[in-house]
C-alpha cells in the first residue's frame, strides 16, 4: 500500500459531502474540528459487538474520518469475538470460553485468523474510501507487536492452558510511530511470539499495550456499553483515585471490574486519559472526544504534580 505524509487524503467531492452530511445530523454539528486535536496521539479501541453490521462500521469509521480532520494522530484497534463466534458455530463448533478469554485450539486460531484479518481489511477499505490513509496491521505484519503465552492461573495455584491465547509483552514503538506519522494504523487482535507462533489477543490488551507504549493522550474503548452505570446513568467522569471505592460499593463491577482497573494502571503509566463508550448514536465517538462529559465516562488522574 503506498503511505503519505498525513493520515487524511485530498477527499472526493462525494468523501467530503458524506462526511459533511453526517456532520450535521451528529451531535457535534457546532463544534468546529479543524486543528482541534493537533498532533495529539489517541488510540481508539472498536470492539467487536460494534462491527456486526455494515451500517455501524462505516457510520463509525465516518466518525473516525472526522477525528482524522482535527489533527491528531490516530491508532485504531479492533476485536472480532462475535464474527468469530459465528464463523465457529458455522463450522459446526461451539466456541468455549475460561474467564472471559476464548479457549483457542488450531482450528480455532485458524478461524479468529481468517475472520480478523478478513476484518482489517474491511476497516483499511472503508477507511480509504472516505479519504483517510489506513494501513493495515494484521496476521501478516512482522515487527510491530510481540506476544506470549497466556496462562489462567488458578485459585489451587495450578496454570490452566488455553491454548493459542495470547498476552503483549512488547510493542515496536519506533516502527508503530513511523506507522502513525505516515498513515492510520488499523491493528487486528493478534501477534506472534519470538519463534512466530500466532496468537489471538484480547483487544483491550492490544489498545492498552500500543497506548502505553505511544504515550497516547487518549485512549478510547467503544464497547456495546455506554460507560460505567449507577442507578442506570453514565457516570461522566471517574478519577483514578475513586475507583477502589466504586468496586467496594458494587457501582463498578462483573466484567467491569478488570477493565477499569486496566484503566487506572495504563493511567499510571502515562497515558494522558480513557475513556469507555458506546457508539450506538450518530455522533457518540465525536461527541466524547470532542465534548468530554456529553458520552460515555472519562477516567482521568487529577492528583496534582509535585513541584
Amino acid at each position: 500500500m503506498c503511505i503519505n505524509n498525513q493520515q487524511t487524503t485530498t477527499l472526493t467531492k462525494s468523501q467530503a459531502q458524506k462526511i459533511k452530511t453526517f456532520k450535521a445530523g451528529s451531535k457535534v454539528s457546532n463544534v468546529n474540528f479543524e486543528g482541534a486535536l493537533t498532533n495529539e496521539l489517541i488510540v481508539i479501541k472498536i470492539g467487536g459487538s460494534m462491527l456486526k453490521s455494515e451500517e455501524a462500521m462505516v457510520s463509525l469509521l465516518t466518525e473516525v474520518a472526522i477525528l482524522a480532520e482535527t489533527g491528531a494522530k490516530l491508532v485504531l484497534v479492533h476485536g472480532g469475538g462475535p464474527a468469530i463466534s459465528e464463523a465457529l458455530n458455522a463450522a459446526g463448533d461451539q466456541p468455549h470460553f475460561v474467564e472471559g478469554l476464548r479457549v483457542t485450539d488450531d482450528k480455532v486460531l485458524g478461524i479468529a485468523q481468517t475472520v480478523l484479518d478478513g476484518l482489517n481489511g474491511q476497516l483499511v477499505e472503508h477507511l480509504n474510501n472516505l479519504g483517510i490513509n489506513a494501513t493495515s496491521v494484521n496476521s501478516k505484519t512482522e515487527d510491530v507487536l510481540t506476544a506470549t503465552k497466556k496462562f489462567i492461573h488458578c485459585s489451587s495455584g495450578a496454570s490452566l492452558d488455553i491454548g493459542y491465547v495470547g498476552e503483549i509483552t512488547s510493542v515496536n514503538d519506533i516502527a508503530l510511530k513511523e506507522l502513525v506519522e505516515n498513515s492510520l494504523p488499523v491493528v487486528a487482535s493478534l501477534a506472534v511470539d519470538a519463534s512466530g507462533q500466532l496468537y489471538n489477543i484480547n483487544a483491550d490488551n492490544v489498545a492498552m499495550a500500543i497506548a502505553v507504549a505511544l504515550g497516547a493522550d487518549k485512549l478510547v474503548y467503544i464497547t456495546d456499553v455506554p460507560g460505567i452505570m449507577m442507578d442506570k446513568n453514565v457516570i461522566p467522569k471517574v478519577i483514578v483515585d475513586e475507583v477502589s471505592v466504586l468496586i467496594e460499593s458494587g457501582i463498578i463491577s462483573g466484567g467491569m471490574i478488570p477493565k477499569v482497573r486496566s484503566c487506572v494502571s495504563g493511567i499510571k503509566k502515562g497515558i494522558g486519559s480513557i475513556l469507555i463508550g458506546s457508539a450506538d448514536n450518530n455522533g457518540d465517538l465525536l461527541a466524547a472526544i470532542m465534548k468530554p462529559g456529553s458520552s460515555g465516562t472519562l477516567i482521568v488522574d487529577e492528583t496534582p504534580v509535585a513541584a
